[in-house]
This record gives C-alpha cells, sequence and structure tokens, in this order.
C-alpha cells in the first residue's frame, strides 16, 4: 500500500501502474535521508522488552539497523520489501540503479 501526499491509498500490486511506481521510486531516492530519519524515530517508538535476557536479544539488532540508517540511508530504504515491491511493479528490479532513468530497460 502506498499513500500519497494527499492521503489516497494505492494498492501497488494492481492499482498503480509501472510509471507512477517510477515516479515514486524516484521521489525515495530523492528524499531517502529524511524517509531513513523518520523511520529511524519510529524505531525509537517501538517499546523494548522489561526482561534483561529478551532486551539483550533486541537491543543490538536495533543497533545495527540504526547503524545501517545512518551509514548510507539510500541503501538501507532499497533493501525494504516496499522498494523492493514498488521496483518490481516499476519493471526496475534489475537494474543496478536506485534512481533509473526514464530509458532503464535492465
Amino acid at each position: 500500500m502506498w499513500i500519497d501526499g494527499t492521503g489516497t491509498e494505492y494498492r501497488i500490486n494492481g492499482g498503480m501502474s509501472a510509471g507512477h511506481c517510477q515516479v515514486v521510486l524516484r521521489w525515495m531516492h530523492r528524499n531517502a535521508a529524511a524517509i531513513v530519519g523518520w523511520a529511524a524515530l519510529e524505531l525509537h517508538r517501538i517499546p523494548l522488552p522489561h526482561s534483561a535476557t529478551a532486551y539483550e536479544s533486541v537491543a543490538p539488532s536495533m543497533d545495527r539497523e540504526h547503524a545501517a540508517m545512518a551509514d548510507d540511508p539510500a541503501a538501507w530504504l532499497l533493501d525494504t520489501p516496499l522498494v523492493h515491491t514498488l521496483r518490481v511493479r516499476a519493471g526496475w528490479e534489475t537494474c543496478p540503479n536506485p534512481d533509473h532513468p526514464k530509458d532503464c530497460r535492465d
């Protein structure tokens, strides 16, 4: 599901054209740092387990996720299920360029 700036909901598989997916992917690539910054803030909102054992098993993975987000926001975003689904629908799943030019045929 993709929700645009006006609040309109689109089903990616079946409701969005390849061209619309391409526009969204380009927008996401241009705004990767802001999008990932928002995602990092949302990750901080997730309540951690209260038991010491559970906390010790969850906290390191959250730290790794935050590090990956900070190191390369565009690469982190490119690896998300949402972007993968949009890339497939856009016909860009095999193209190595995350900002795919309009003439990308790979």
